[in-house]
């Protein structure tokens, strides 16, 4: 696990002074940091919503798009890797609608 260590700095007051005794750096795990929706975004689950959501809800069109956010990981030459861009949504070329996942 990684851990990131905080620098408290030196004391400038006495409403402080409680912290003056322990020379120890505070050590936080990063536990805390992990983004529980990232951290549940998985291949499978992406799989899941593509194929239930392959044609419109309400036309029944086929030409559907999945809707992205522009978070996903780039490759050496810039370009997005497929699939790892977090999935939000998706949009009938038909009849132009969009809904959520």
């Amino acid at each position: 696990m990684t851990r990131l260590s905080v620098y408290r700095g030196p004391e400038t007051s006495s409403r402080f002074s409680r912290f003056a005794a322990d020379d120890r750096p505070d050590v936080l795990p990063l536990a805390w940091f992990v983004d529980r929706q990232a951290a549940s975004d998985s291949p499978l689950s992406r799989a899941k919503a593509l194929h239930a959501n392959r044609s419109c809800r309400f036309c029944g069109h086929s030409a559907v798009d999945p809707v992205t956010l522009n978070d996903g990981l780039r490759d050496g030459s810039g370009q997005y890797v497929p699939g790892s861009a977090t999935l939000v949504g998706f949009h009938c070329e038909s009849c132009r609608s969009e809904w959520p996942v």
